[in-house]
C-alpha cells in the first residue's frame, strides 16, 4: 500500500511539472518577452530616425532598415521520474540507524526561446517609391486630426504653400498664429474644380470662346486634392476682450484671403457687404487691412455688430489645391468686368517623405539645428523660447545659427544657414532686434508673439513685410541636435554615435522630442510594404 501511494506521489509530481509547462510558460513567455522586443525595436527605430538625420546633415544617402518579422519560437519541456526503495526492510535497533521504506521523486522543466528576426532593406524600386512619393493631404489631414502641431506640419512638409512662392511665409505665419488662436481648422478635401464647382454656366454676356473654355468638364478626380482651412465660428461673447480677439482674427484671415484670392472658388456675398466696403476684390480687402484700426470703431456692441456682417462678407474656407486645374479653368477674364478666375497651377506642394527628410536637415534653409551644448543651453535660455511645453518650435536669433561645423570664414559672410547678401544684412540686425523687444511686451505669452512679423501703418504685404517674414520663418528651428564629444548617457532622449561625436537629443527637449516623434512618422506612414512572404512561426510550449 505504502509503495503504491509513494508510485502515485511521483506520478502526480511529474503530470504537474508537464501542466505547468503547458499552462504557465506559454502566458510567461508573452509576459516576458513582448514588452521586450517592443522596447528593443522602439529604441533601435529612434536610433536609425537620428542616424538618418545624421546623414542626410552630412550630405550622405539615409538608410533605412525594417524589422518585418519576429518569430519568437518557444521550446519548453519537463521531465519527472520517482521510485521506491528497501522495500521491506525493518527499523533498526536503538541507537542505530533507522532503515524502511524510501520514496523519491525529482523533476525539472526546460524553457529556451529562438527568436528568428526578418530585416528587409529599403533599397531599389522602394526607395525610388518612397523618395518620389508625396505626402497626401489626407495625411496632413488626418495628423492635424491626431493633433499634430501645424506650424511642424506644414513648415516641414510643403515644398511651396502659396500662388507666389516669396509669400509663403507671410501667408505660413498667419497661419501659425490663427492655429495658435485656436480659430483654425484644417481638413482634406475635394477643390472646386475636382468636385464640379468649377463649371457653373457663365453669364451670357461673356464672349462665346470663353464661355465654351469655362464650360469644358475637367477630368474626374479620385480622392481629395486639397488642403481646406476653416475659419472656426465667431464666439458669441461681446466684451472688449472679446472684440480684440475677433478683430485679430478677422483681420488675420483678411490677409490670407489677400493672398489666395485669386486662386479661389467664386463666392456669393450678401448684399450689405458693398455698404461697409468689403468685397473678394484686392483693393477692398487691402483696404481693411490697412486701415483697420480706422474702419472698425464705436462702442463694444457696435463693433460687435460691423464683425459680424464683415465676417459674413467672407468666404469660411480656403483651399489650398495640390493639383492644377486643367487649361479650359486657367482662362484670363478679357474684361474688367468678368470675374477673376483662379490661376491653373496648383497651391500647395507636398515633399515625400525622403523630401521631408533633406528639407529638415539639408543647408540652406534647414529646419533642424545642430548645435554645442554651450549653444543649446544659450538658445533654451533664451525668454521666448522658455515656455517650452506650449511651444511648437524654437526661434533663434540670426547670431545662433550656424552653432556647429560651419567654418569661421563662411560665418563671416553670412552663415550657413540660409545666409544673407551683404546688402541685406541689415535685415539680421532688425528682426534680431524686433524678436527681443516683441517678445518682451508680449510677456512670453502662448502664443510666443513671434508667430508675425507686422510694423503698424504699413501694408503686410509690402516687400520689405514680406522679407522681414521670411527671415522670421528660417529662424524656426523644430529640433535642437546637440553635438558632443562625450558620451550622453541617460541625459539623451535619441542619441547617434558618428565621426567620433555625438548626436543626440536632450532627454528634457520637449520641443524636439515632439518634432522628433512627427519626423519619425512621416518615415513611417510612407514607406513601402515589403513584398517578401510572411514566416511561418513554429511555437512549442510543452503543452
Amino acid at each position: 500500500m505504502r509503495r503504491s501511494r509513494l508510485a502515485s506521489l511521483a506520478f502526480c509530481l511529474g503530470a504537474l511539472i508537464l501542466v505547468g509547462g503547458c499552462q504557465t510558460v506559454g502566458p510567461r513567455s508573452i509576459g516576458m518577452g513582448r514588452d521586450r522586443y517592443n522596447g528593443v525595436l522602439h529604441s533601435t527605430s529612434m536610433e536609425q530616425t537620428m542616424s538618418n538625420i545624421v546623414r542626410a546633415y552630412n550630405y550622405e544617402p539615409p538608410m533605412f532598415m525594417d524589422v518585418t518579422e519576429i518569430d519568437a519560437s518557444l521550446q519548453a519541456g519537463a521531465s519527472a521520474s520517482g521510485g521506491v526503495n528497501n522495500i521491506g526492510a525493518k527499523p533498526g535497533a536503538m541507537g542505530g540507524t533507522l532503515a524502511g521504506k524510501v520514496g523519491t521523486a525529482s523533476g525539472g522543466v526546460q524553457y529556451s526561446e529562438n527568436p528568428t528576426v526578418r530585416y528587409q532593406p529599403l533599397l531599389g524600386q522602394a526607395l525610388v517609391a518612397q523618395l518620389v512619393t508625396p505626402v497626401t493631404v489626407d495625411a496632413l489631414g488626418q495628423l492635424y486630426d491626431s493633433y499634430w502641431d501645424t506650424a511642424a506640419l506644414l513648415d516641414l512638409s510643403s515644398a511651396y504653400l502659396t500662388p507666389d512662392y516669396r509669400e509663403f511665409y507671410a501667408a505660413l505665419n498667419t497661419i501659425i498664429e490663427l492655429s495658435h488662436q485656436g480659430a483654425l481648422e484644417l481638413a482634406a478635401g475635394k477643390s472646386f474644380v475636382s468636385s464640379g464647382q468649377g463649371n457653373q454656366q457663365p453669364p451670357a454676356t461673356w464672349p462665346a470662346a470663353v464661355a465654351q473654355l469655362l464650360s469644358a468638364k475637367p477630368p474626374p478626380q479620385q480622392g481629395n486634392d486639397a488642403l481646406d482651412i476653416f475659419l472656426r465660428p465667431f464666439q458669441r461673447g461681446a466684451t472688449e476682450e472679446d472684440m480684440k480677439y475677433k478683430a485679430r482674427v478677422l483681420r488675420l484671415w483678411v490677409r490670407l484671403l489677400r493672398i489666395y484670392i485669386d486662386s479661389q472658388p467664386p463666392f456669393d456675398a450678401p448684399s450689405q457687404c458693398g455698404a461697409i466696403g468689403l468685397s473678394l476684390d484686392r483693393k477692398a480687402l487691402r483696404g481693411w487691412d490697412v486701415e483697420w484700426d480706422r474702419r472698425v470703431t464705436g462702442t463694444v456692441a457696435q463693433q460687435d455688430e460691423l464683425l459680424r456682417t464683415a465676417r459674413d462678407c467672407l468666404p469660411n474656407v480656403i483651399e489650398l489645391r495640390e493639383s492644377p486645374l486643367p487649361p479650359a479653368n486657367a482662362v484670363a477674364p478679357p474684361s474688367a468686368t468678368m470675374p477673376k478666375l483662379p490661376y491653373g497651377l496648383p497651391v500647395i506642394r507636398t515633399y515625400s517623405a525622403l523630401g521631408i527628410l533633406k528639407n529638415a536637415t539639408e543647408r540652406p534653409g534647414n529646419k533642424i539645428e545642430f548645435v554645442t551644448p554651450a549653444e543649446y543651453r544659450r538658445i533654451r535660455a533664451d525668454a521666448w523660447n522658455s515656455n517650452s511645453g506650449y511651444l511648437s518650435f524654437y526661434t533663434l536669433l540670426p547670431e545662433e545659427l550656424d552653432s556647429f561645423n560651419c567654418p569661421a570664414s563662411q560665418k563671416a559672410q553670412g552663415g550657413c544657414d540660409l545666409p544673407l547678401p551683404p546688402s541685406q544684412q541689415s535685415t539680421n540686425t532688425d528682426i534680431g532686434r524686433w524678436i527681443r523687444a516683441y517678445s518682451g511686451e508680449t510677456s512670453v505669452a502662448y502664443p510666443s508673439g513671434l508667430d508675425v512679423y507686422e510694423q503698424p501703418g504699413q501694408d503686410f504685404l509690402d516687400s520689405a513685410i514680406i522679407n522681414m517674414n521670411g527671415r522670421l520663418g528660417t529662424l524656426r528651428r523644430y529640433i535642437l541636435v546637440i553635438v558632443d564629444d562625450h558620451n550622453p548617457g541617460n541625459s539623451s532622449y535619441a542619441s547617434y554615435w558618428d565621426g567620433g561625436r555625438w548626436f543626440y537629443i536632450d532627454k528634457g527637449d520637449m520641443i524636439s522630442e515632439k518634432n522628433f516623434q512627427l519626423l519619425a512618422l512621416f518615415m513611417t506612414m510612407m514607406a513601402v510594404p515589403p513584398t517578401t512572404p510572411p514566416l511561418s512561426p513554429s511555437i512549442n510550449v510543452g503543452g
